[in-house]
């Protein structure tokens, strides 16, 4: 016990004491130089478990599909990671609106959207997905078996492997890009975004327009319509509909990404396949889906705070807005016309320049 108390109290010195601070600190005693610590064996040997070399060669043999074909799967896969290429100019949302006016309706707005991803869904299942499968069967059609028809047998065999690892790697490259679209569609609205300086100077210039900002220009136009069965001052589209609007916008960009049929479908075409199989898509409890769900909520709640605000000061002129020649003529017929009811006209009247003065 006593050598090992020594062992550790001398290591522990001759680590601190290489430490050129604590050797000027100690240099009255005249310690000798401390000691280089040894270096690294540069040979040695280590024990390992026995293993079965033959076994093992066999499960990679099974499994690792490059053993089996040579270069044909490693070319192959290489295809399918490039086949990415074929996305790379078209997206799920369209930000840029290159040369287009706005304000824009809100239906015209939806509809875009809608043409736009619908589009590139339909690249990818017409495609993009054929591409991939049909360089499959090109590349393997002699070494794996595409012309099983026992679907129970199927997702025991190496084909159904493979084609599982394929549907991965094509599920990673649809999940980028919708990943992709959904940033780039909040980071579009989140430029809307205003601060409570900039919402209170938008409703003292009575801006009515949704979602604008002083920056850029306005995105969607709203307009304020008399309802003649509850005359009142409504705004048109509603503050619900532009809201549920754009929030399916967002969702109907991932909602789509779980339709992609699998591989298996189309490679596998002998097969009588139960039940339709897919790659996996982007699911709307994820929690890069939810984040911005809830930013895009936040901008939308801002901007129709401020629409409403604006509605609200607008209704106090609903007198002026309904008041009529014809409501006038009425009043001035068979005159004289009543005191009491003149002076009630102009008072209603001044309350109203009043309040639009401010």
């Amino acid at each position: 016990q006593g050598e090992y108390i020594y062992s550790m109290k001398r290591a522990a010195f001759d680590y601190l004491y290489r430490d050129e601070s604590e050797r000027k600190r100690l240099h009255t005693l005249d310690f000798p130089e401390p000691a280089q610590p040894l270096p690294a064996p540069e040979f040695g040997m280590c024990d390992v478990p026995e293993c079965n070399f033959q076994a093992v060669l066999n499960v990679l043999q099974k499994n690792l599909f490059s053993a089996k074909f040579d270069g044909r799967v490693v070319s192959l896969l290489n295809k399918v990671n490039t086949s990415v290429d074929l996305l790379a100019d078209r997206e799920l949302i369209d930000v840029v609106m290159s040369g287009v006016e706005l304000p824009r309706k809100l239906e015209e707005y939806s509809t875009t959207q809608e043409k736009v991803r619908l589009s590139l869904y339909e690249y990818m299942k017409k495609s993009w997905a054929i591409a991939i499968t049909d360089a499959v069967v090109e590349e393997l059609d002699t070494g794996l078996r595409f012309y099983l028809n026992n679907f129970d047998e199927f997702f025991s065999t190496e084909e159904a492997k493979f084609l599982k690892l394929v549907d991965t790697m094509m599920a990673q490259q649809l999940r980028d890009k919708v990943e992709g679209a959904l940033r780039s569609y909040c980071d579009f609205l989140c430029d809307y975004d205003l601060d409570e300086s900039q919402q209170q100077k938008q409703f003292e210039e009575k801006r009515i327009t949704l979602l604008w900002p002083s920056e850029i220009k306005p995105l969607l136009e709203m307009k304020l319509v008399l309802n003649p069965s509850t005359s009142k001052l409504e705004l048109s589209p509603s503050l619900a509909d532009v809201e549920s609007a754009l929030l399916k916008i967002y969702d109907q960009i991932y909602l789509e990404s779980v339709h992609l049929p699998s591989s298996i479908h189309t490679v596998m075409n002998a097969l009588e396949i139960p039940s339709p199989i897919f790659i996996s898509g982007v699911n709307r409890q994820e929690a890069l889906v939810v984040d911005l769900r809830a930013r895009i909520e936040s901008v939308i709640q801002k901007n129709l705070k401020l629409s409403q605000a604006t509605l609200d000061l607008f209704s106090k002129f609903l007198y002026v807005y309904c008041t009529t020649k014809e409501s006038y003529d009425s009043i001035c017929e068979g005159l004289p016309a009543s005191l009491p009811q003149m002076a009630e006209e102009i008072t209603l009247l001044r309350k109203a320049r009043d309040d639009i003065e401010g």
